[in-house]
């Protein structure tokens, strides 16, 4: 059911389940930094009679109060979230019109919430046990705050896991993004500005015989070719990157049918006029024109990929093929033009045999269903209207589908990769926010721990630079390691999104290089406000505070 989908719903999915992880830790670590800061208090209570199990009470039910508060607003923006991905995800993406926050989903927030506030809030719970209450109680008589080398050991392991983990969000995104920004340079071979398409199926029963259906058809384009604003106008069988098109056998004149297990191409019918519509480039031979007819001898075109498989050593113009099936004509090839990746900008483009509509007939019938193509002066939409009126001036009962342009067509065809590359990277930055909020945090409480120290430190003539150093060294170790450790995420997680990828290798050096350089920045900037508010502690009243 999932199909190609699968890699992407399983990258979100471990995305998301990592964010959670970086939003834990970074609570965590602050809610640890909290109740280091309140060790005093604690004393004071437990040396009043409360027991440790109303000590532990106390911080869980304030991180689970946060949990709730954070939780309401979090299904709040889930809500509104859920419905602008799920409206801007393409109808092909399998069972996208069944997502949706509902009982279950509500359910599960619900549980998750509660289980986060309860894992965050158990480290500073577990911690305030192991308050020595006399050490507490003198050094906060003498006005400190009570050391804390292994909650200080807990902090930098925190901290250490949201980098690594940030890194590897990162990373991810920034795969998607190079490989997305190499998707949107790759040539379609066609030009898809400025085209309007929309398709027409006749029935049988109004148009029984191929002279009807083919002059309907003739009658169409000419009727959109004359409407002001038009440049020109065609018919095509099926258009690009919209279905996957069945391949044909041909025997080609002269070989035995045996050896020709290289003649099939796909096979699209066309009126004259579509290789001047959009714009496919003419290689060798000539294009189709209105003398192809049903009196005239068969013809074909074939793109370059099908030239080169079936005629490697020659040009295939001037050549005959007899297309598979039954069909007994033979066909001259009288050009050549440029690849279409009809599959996909990340598919390579397929061989592809070109057939005039009004000289198919393979399988007894003309082709029924097929679109109609026009090239606008201007915007191709402001000709909805009047392509509507010309196919209902032929035939006021027959009905225009699929109205849209060859611009909307190209980009339903990358919006699968787009909205994976969006979803990650909105989830990357926003685990890049959430890290450097707990890297700010446990900065400021470092200063905030050793404000006599640094104070003291001023006082007997150290620097800026000398106080702004002792700050970032309490978290460069911890951030240096997560990098590390991340990296190492990153590989994983990369070769999990190898399917995923344009052009782009798993281990692509630049982006893993840019990655660092961002977390780098990250830490750096969560660090100046802290480092700053150290550098400008008063000597004088630090010194009276000893």
């Amino acid at each position: 059911m999932l199909g190609d989908i699968r890699p992407t719903v399983l990258v979100v999915t471990m995305a998301v389940g990592l964010v959670l992880l970086i939003a834990c830790t970074n609570v965590a670590n602050l809610l640890l930094a909290r109740a280091h800061g309140r060790q005093r208090e604690i004393a004071i209570r437990a040396s009043l009679g409360a027991a440790a199990r109303h000590i532990v009470r106390l911080l869980l039910a304030e991180s689970v109060l946060i949990a709730a508060i954070s939780g309401c607003v979090g299904l709040a923006l889930a809500v509104v979230g859920t419905h602008l991905v799920a409206s801007a995800v393409p109808r092909t993406v399998p069972r996208i019109s069944a997502v949706g926050v509902d009982w279950r989903v509500l359910l599960l927030g619900i549980g998750i919430t509660g289980l986060t506030g309860l894992a965050c809030g158990l480290a500073p719970a577990l911690h305030a046990l192991r308050v020595d209450l006399l050490e507490a109680l003198k050094e906060a008589a003498m006005g400190g705050i009570p050391s804390d080398r292994r909650g200080e050991r807990t902090r930098r392991g925190l901290i250490a896991a949201e980098v690594a983990l940030s890194v590897v969000l990162l990373v991810g995104a920034g795969l998607l993004l190079r490989s997305f920004a190499r998707l949107e340079r790759v040539d379609p071979g066609f030009d898809p500005r400025s085209v309007l398409t929309a398709r027409v199926a006749l029935p049988a029963a109004g148009y029984p015989t191929n002279p009807a259906i083919r002059g309907f058809f003739r009658g169409a384009v000419e009727r959109v070719r004359a409407l002001p604003g038009v440049e020109d106008a065609a018919i095509v069988r099926v258009l690009p990157m919209t279905v996957v098109m069945g391949d044909w056998s041909f025997q080609i004149e002269g070989r035995a049918a045996a050896g020709a297990a290289e003649a099939a191409g796909d096979w699209q019918v066309v009126s004259p006029s579509y290789f001047r519509v959009m714009r496919i480039a003419l290689r060798a031979g000539r294009l189709l024109d209105d003398d192809d007819d049903d009196r005239a001898p068969g013809v074909v075109l074939v793109n370059e990929a099908l030239a080169k498989r079936a005629w490697p050593d020659g040009s295939p113009v001037g050549q005959r093929i007899r297309m598979g099936g039954g069909d007994s004509e033979w066909r001259t090839v009288v050009g050549v033009v440029a690849d279409v990746r009809h599959r996909g900008l990340d598919a390579d483009p397929r061989p592809e045999l070109y057939l005039p509509h009004a000289q198919w007939t393979t399988g007894g019938s003309a082709v029924r269903d097929m679109y109609i193509v026009l090239r606008a002066q201007h915007d191709p939409m402001g000709l909805a209207g009047g392509l509507r009126r010309a196919i209902r001036s032929l035939d006021p009962n027959l009905p225009v589908a699929s109205l849209r342009t060859m611009d909307g067509v190209l980009s339903d065809a990358v919006a699968a990769r787009r909205i994976s590359f969006l979803v990650l990277a909105t989830i990357a930055v926003a685990a890049a926010v959430i890290a450097a909020v707990g890297l700010y945090g446990v900065i400021g409480y470092v200063v905030a721990q050793r404000t006599t120290e640094i104070g003291v430190r001023r006082a007997l003539g150290a620097s800026t630079g000398a106080v702004v150093g002792v700050v970032a060294r309490q978290v460069a170790g911890a951030v240096l390691a997560g990098i590390g450790i991340g990296l190492l995420g990153a590989l994983a997680l990369a070769r999990l999104m190898a399917s995923m990828l344009f052009e782009v290798q798993p281990t692509d050096a630049i982006t893993f290089c840019l990655v660092i350089v961002v977390i780098l920045v990250v830490a750096v900037l969560a660090a100046v406000a802290p480092a700053r508010r150290a550098a400008a502690i008063d000597p004088l009243t630090a010194v009276r505070s000893v």
